[in-house]
């Protein structure tokens, strides 16, 4: 969809071109062309004829018509909301502007088309600046908005902002960042680092206001409305799904990769120009809440030579003004005063609307806060405000100051605040968490510190018993760590492994692929939603009011599950029995079908089961001819299908899981057809009429890399979530179901919690635990319950070592939810309680022997079941550890030697073959590094677990790692 004024000038003049290339009678009766965009954002044309061959208004109007006409995703769209209006040899008009066409250059390649933007004369700016100034606009959304404002810049205006941001997202608010900062706009580099150069491809605040959004019909408004999430923010949905990024404008040519400052000055012009920008902001929050549904909108912003300051700060619930004593930032005070704090009475306090922080605030050489800078910061508030408001005291609490961090510009260049953010790596990262607690508990209340005390003494064995006993019941998974059969029990339902976040971005219907690491929890999130099961419907309507989703409560999105295990087994059974079948798979059309049949038979009342599937399969198969390909005719009308879905007020998705079954050959996944699947519902999103037909399509990570799709980028950004599982995350799973097998644990940690404001809760209908994915949680937690050994650096970092599956994504450590829920489930059921006072289980010593007979238990059923050949060598390098003690100290033996061990025994007649085998699969068994897309059987079952075979085999890598003596 054309959005920005660059695109729109692109594909006007490509449009252009064409039509010369293609119509003689215009380059016949044409002189000259003038296209002039007024300082309003209007395309107007001056057309001038050859005297002797005039054009008619039927021709212009019709050439006008087809320069506005673009293809997209093979139908036709127009983006006429941007014509102005035209002219046909009007000698005034060139009168007006002929001094511009004798001056001005033509269009590339049109010697007779000439391009002229409207100029912008400054006395023009000052009188509509005083008069959008005067026009107040309020904001009635419910969307708490905030405003960070300062005179000048380099004073960490929009680090407070983004961290505000991040630290409201970790409460599980949805928050939409924009940055206003329309002369030094960066917010976007500053958040994402040198990662934040992809943000100049973005439209952005600036091009919404230039936008004319509210000329659009109520049809075009709507189709709008479906692609202004994908083109005007920036979501990272794997690490920040609650945070939306609006930058400022789109700067970079997408054609050719450069950043165009003239079209930022252009654009800067026009809006201080534009009438009626303070109604535009309020269309954008209005357009927020609608599609969005924000908590919090956060703008970055400051006053400089626009109005744009003044407007947002009549739309704010909350200020935040920075910056330092001086007498430039005195007068950037005064014009926050003056429109800022004309809302500020709020109960009977003055300023809890309101903060002032000192930033960046001297320190000295012991890094302590220079007092005589903060008093003179304290008196330049005071004193301004006494003279406009009458008001002698701001309270001490509503004055903050930030130190002086020498590196943090260097890291934010770097890395970007938000992995600063995430790594904890401020030095005074107290003083903005202070900040943002403020901000929270101002517009929140009270009731949301969850600050409370208590003397009452905690009974740690009562504890311990009351989980071990309800533990026994109900443990905490399978002993095969499977957790799909986790899913069978009710119970389960609402105590499964998957974080609320993560419900929270595949119930999107803008989300169709949730892709993850095997053993990520994908299968799991596909059967906790499946239509059939008892608890869905309970856990749907929960996460509705949780999150506040716009559905219908009675009428909740039905999950029908599409392919399944059994399905992709008959499948491949029938490739490999009919090999022309690979023809029709590779076709949209094959899945279309299938897709589309499956949603007929479930609203003709037909029970979705396996039964169902093989049959549609079996007849879409029969009518292939004997070349393999699909009779022609036979196809679904996708637009009836969505109209008879409206029509029953059904909200359906369909689910298709184990597509990694499917082969094309002999132990080769058939990536072609899977990817036709992945482009039909793509495709689909980018149509609009068709948002009832609904998919999620759960596939391994690195089979959607090798996708040669070339919109896989646009898929994984716009239309994907990620599941991943840093170590935060996995312990608050583990916490999470821990506390449902004690009412006395969950009442225990959630008022120890509460002592720190951080917020443990229960849904009392359903059951579900939200437990805060954040570090300061997850540290307190695990000190509060495996005690002060496990907390150590060393201790903990070999907790982490236990759990890591060895794989790293954006510089931080992936773990292995399955593996972590089986090895926890047997540690907690064996390990003994702690000391009084000390903790609730004793897990350090149990995790060590678990671990070394897991490893053992891996490798002799799983390994060997399936390598046979390997287990005389293994057992052979096993001896060698134990007879070369000087290089194989303790039983372990260390990479490097097990290498040139297995150089040595090559030349030994009878391991020759065996040796040569195991030396293929170095790489598979954790020897060595693996590539990132290489899978075989054995790495499916390997892949996660690199540290198992090191422990099995005593292969040293870190001192954490136990050895296996037997």
């Amino acid at each position: 969809m054309i959005v920005t004024l660059e695109e729109v000038k692109d594909k006007l003049l490509e449009n252009i071109r064409d039509s010369f290339t293609k119509e003689n009678t215009l380059d016949n009766k044409l002189e000259k062309l003038l296209i002039i965009r007024d300082s309003l954002c209007k395309i107007n044309f001056a057309f001038f004829s050859y005297s002797k061959n005039t054009l008619t208004p039927e021709e212009v109007k019709e050439i006008i018509t087809s320069w506005f006409t673009y293809t997209f995703t093979d139908q036709s769209e127009t983006f006429d909301e941007w014509l102005g209006g035209y002219f046909i040899d009007d000698s005034e008009i060139y009168d007006l502007f002929k001094e511009a066409i004798q001056l001005g250059k033509t269009v590339a390649h049109l010697d007779k088309v000439y391009w002229h933007e409207e100029a912008l004369h400054l006395e023009d700016w000052k009188a509509l600046q005083k008069r959008n100034l005067q026009n107040q606009v309020e904001n009635n959304g419910s969307a708490k908005v905030i405003s960070f404002y300062s005179y000048k810049g380099g004073v960490g205006r929009t680090t407070l902002c983004a961290i505000t941001a991040l630290e409201l997202a970790q409460r599980d608010k949805k928050v939409v960042v924009i940055d206003a900062d329309i002369e030094a706009p960066g917010l976007a580099f500053q958040f994402f680092g040198k990662e934040g150069k992809a943000s100049y491809q973005y439209s952005g605040f600036l091009d919404f206001l230039l936008y004319p959004y509210e000329q659009l019909s109520p049809t075009q408004q709507e189709r709008f409305n479906l692609f202004f999430q994908t083109e005007f923010f920036i979501q990272n949905r794997s690490d920040s799904p609650h945070i939306y990024l609006m930058p400022v404008a789109q700067f970079q040519n997408t054609d050719t990769d450069l950043i165009e400052a003239s079209n930022y000055e252009q654009k800067i012009s026009r809006v201080n120009y534009l009438q009626g920008t303070g109604e535009k902001v309020k269309i954008l929050l209005q357009l927020l809440e609608k599609t969005i549904a924000p908590d919090y909108v956060i703008f970055d912003l400051r006053t400089g030579i626009t109005d744009i300051g003044g407007i947002l700060a009549n739309l704010s619930d909350f200020y935040c003004f920075v910056g330092y004593p001086d007498s430039q930032n005195r007068l950037g005070l005064s014009f926050f005063a003056e429109h800022a704090l004309k809302t500020k009475e709020i109960e009977d306090t003055a300023f809890s609307n309101t903060i002032f922080v000192h930033s960046p605030a001297p320190v000295d050489d012991r890094k302590v806060l220079l007092s005589l800078e903060k008093d003179a910061f304290v008196k330049m508030v005071r004193d301004l405000l006494a003279v406009r408001w009458n008001e002698e005291v701001v309270e001490e609490e509503f004055l903050l100051q930030v130190p002086y961090q020498s590196n943090l510009g260097a890291l934010i260049r770097e890395d970007g605040i938000k992995e600063i953010y995430k790594r904890g790596r401020l030095e005074y990262f107290e003083y903005y968490k202070k900040i943002a607690e403020k901000i929270f508990l101002a517009l929140e209340g009270e009731s949301h510190s969850a600050k409370t005390k208590s003397s009452t003494k905690v009974n740690f064995e009562k504890i311990f018993e009351e989980y071990k006993e309800k533990s026994r019941n109900s443990p905490l998974t399978s002993e095969s760590a499977d957790a799909e059969n986790d899913l069978n029990e009710p119970q389960k339902m609402v105590d499964n492994f998957q974080p609320l976040h993560d419900y929270k971005e595949i119930l999107k219907d803008e989300i169709f692929l949730i892709i993850g690491e095997k053993g990520a929890g994908k299968s799991a999130l596909e059967q906790i939603f499946d239509h059939s099961k008892d608890k869905t419907t309970e856990l749907i309507n929960f996460l509705i009011k949780k999150f506040d989703i716009n559905w219908d409560m009675m009428n909740p999105p039905l999950w029908l599950t599409a392919t399944d295990k059994p399905l992709m087994s008959e499948l491949t059974n029938k490739i490999q029995g009919n090999p022309s079948l690979k023809k029709p798979l590779k076709t949209s059309t094959f899945w279309e079908i299938y897709s589309f049949t499956l949603i007929e038979a479930y609203l003709e009342g037909k029970p979705i089961n396996h039964e169902t599937r093989e049959n549609i399969l079996n007849t879409i198969i029969s009518k292939c001819n004997q070349n393999g390909q699909l009779i022609a005719g036979e196809t679904v009308n996708k637009k009836d299908l969505h109209d008879k879905i409206v029509s029953q007020r059904k909200h359906i998705v369909l689910t298709y899981d184990y597509l990694d079954i499917l082969e094309s050959d002999q132990n080769t996944i058939f990536l072609e057809s899977i990817e036709e699947l992945v482009k039909i519902w793509y495709f689909l999103k980018l149509t609009p009429g068709f948002n009832s037909l609904n998919a999620k399509i759960f596939l391994r990570d690195d089979l959607f890399g090798q996708f040669k799709f070339t919109d896989k980028g646009k898929i994984r950004g716009n239309h994907a979530y990620f599941i991943s599982w840093d170590f935060d995350k996995l312990m608050a799973v583990l916490f999470k179901r821990i506390c449902s097998r004690s009412d006395s644990l969950f009442s225990y940690l959630k008022e120890e919690l509460a002592k720190q404001n951080i917020l443990l809760q229960k849904d009392e209908k359903t059951g579900m635990i939200v437990f805060p994915e954040k570090s300061e949680a997850i540290n307190t937690t695990l000190l509060l319950l495996f005690g002060e050994k496990i907390t150590q650096s060393s201790s903990l970092a070999f907790f982490e070592r236990y759990l890591w599956n060895g794989k790293i994504t954006q510089n931080r450590k992936q773990y292995n939810v399955r593996f972590m829920l089986q090895l926890m489930n047997r540690v907690l059921k064996e390990c003994r309680p702690l000391l009084p006072e000390k903790g609730v289980f004793d897990v350090y010593t149990t995790m060590k022997d678990i671990y070394c007979q897991i490893a053992t238990d891996w490798v002799k059923e799983e390994v060997f079941a399936m390598h046979p050949e390997l287990k005389p060598l293994i057992k052979k390098i096993k001896a060698k550890a134990r007879s070369e003690p000087n290089k194989f100290k303790s039983g372990r033996i260390k990479a490097t030697y097990l290498k040139q061990y297995l150089q040595a025994v090559e030349f030994q007649k009878d391991d020759a073959k065996l040796v040569e085998h195991i030396r293929q699969l170095e790489e598979l068994i954790g020897f060595i590094q693996k590539f990132k897309y290489d899978y075989d059987e054995f790495d499916k079952l390997e892949f996660y677990f690199p540290e198992l075979f090191r422990a099995y085999l005593g292969i040293r890598k870190v001192n954490s790692l136990p050895p296996c003596q037997n």
